[in-house]
C-alpha cells in the first residue's frame, strides 16, 4: 500500500524538468516505459503539460513491435493489417458496449490500430506499384478527405456509439 501511495505522490523530477509542473510518479514511470497511453486509459489524463505524450507511447509501442512483425509476417503484411483492423473494431465496440469513458477509447492502443493498419496497407500498395494521380484526382481526394473529416467531427465523439464513426472516418480522411 505504501508503495502505491508513493507512486501517486507528486514527482520532484517534473518540478526540476519543468518548473511549476507537477505529475504523479506513476504517470512519469508509465511515460518513461512507453506505456503513458495505458496510464491515461486506467487513470485518466494527468494534470500536466506532459499529458499529450500519451500518443508518443503508442508510437513507441509500434516502433518496438514493427521489426518483429516484419520479420515474422513480412510477406503477409496486408493480412496482419486486416487483423489489426478487426482487433481495433472489436475493441472499440466492446469499450462502447461497456460504457467506457474518455480517454479509455481514445488512448487505447488496441482501439487505435486503424491508422497504423491502413498505413501498412497503403505502403504495400505503393511498394507494389506506383500510384500516379492527376491534379483533378488529387483535388477530389483532398475534398473527399475534408468532407469525411467534417462528418467525423459532426457525428463522431470520443465515447459512445459515435466513437465507432469518428476514429475510422478520421483514418479514412487521412488516407485520402
Amino acid at each position: 500500500v505504501a508503495w502505491s501511495q508513493n507512486l501517486s505522490a507528486r514527482n520532484p523530477l517534473m518540478q526540476f524538468v519543468i518548473p511549476g509542473e507537477s505529475m504523479p510518479l506513476k504517470y512519469t514511470l508509465a511515460f518513461l516505459l512507453f506505456a503513458g497511453n495505458w496510464a491515461c486509459v486506467f487513470w485518466g489524463f494527468p494534470q500536466s503539460s506532459a499529458a499529450p505524450l500519451w500518443s508518443v507511447s503508442m508510437e513507441e509501442q509500434f516502433y518496438l513491435a514493427w521489426p518483429l512483425i516484419v520479420r515474422r509476417w513480412g510477406s503477409n503484411l496486408v493480412t496482419v493489417a486486416l487483423v489489426m483492423l478487426a482487433v481495433s473494431f472489436v475493441t472499440r465496440a466492446y469499450l462502447v458496449a461497456t460504457d467506457a469513458v474518455h480517454p479509455q477509447i481514445w488512448a487505447n492502443t488496441l482501439a487505435r490500430f486503424d491508422p497504423i493498419a491502413c498505413g501498412m496497407i497503403l505502403a504495400v500498395v505503393v511498394k507494389r506499384r506506383e500510384i500516379v494521380l492527376s491534379g483533378l484526382a488529387r483535388a477530389a481526394l483532398l475534398l473527399f478527405g475534408i468532407a469525411v473529416l467534417v462528418v467525423a467531427g459532426r457525428y463522431g465523439a470520443l465515447t459512445g456509439a459515435p466513437a465507432l464513426v469518428a476514429l475510422p472516418f478520421g483514418t479514412l480522411a487521412c488516407m485520402a
